[in-house]
């Protein structure tokens, strides 16, 4: 087995919220995605959003989001190309959240 891929997704403002920059993906992985928090996380929140084309988005498993800042997410499909991750301040929230994507051979 290789070794997992860390691939650092970027860094959110968790005060004011925001959008990690679009990563595209080119083969099916096991996954999770692991957040570094900075400062006060409060309510923040967040969401994986995911597309095949990098121009229309949904989130990954409507049902289950949003996460909660501090929590990590795990799959072991990854059945698009393009994946973000889009931070909510939630109030009493400052500091920063840096997203990290951990993929592993399935």
């Amino acid at each position: 087995m290789l070794r997992p891929k860390i691939i650092d997704l970027g860094i959110v403002d968790i005060g004011t919220g925001g959008v990690t920059p679009e990563f595209e993906i080119c083969f099916n992985y096991d996954w999770s995605i692991s957040t570094t928090i900075t400062g006060t996380p409060g309510n923040a929140t967040y969401t994986l959003e995911v597309s095949h084309d990098g121009i229309e988005w949904e989130e990954y498993k409507k049902d289950f989001a949003p996460y909660d800042i501090e929590d990590a997410i795990q799959d072991d499909t990854l059945p698009w190309i393009y994946l973000r991750v889009s931070a909510s301040s939630g109030g009493a929230s400052s500091g920063t959240a840096q997203f990290s994507l951990v993929l592993k051979d399935n």
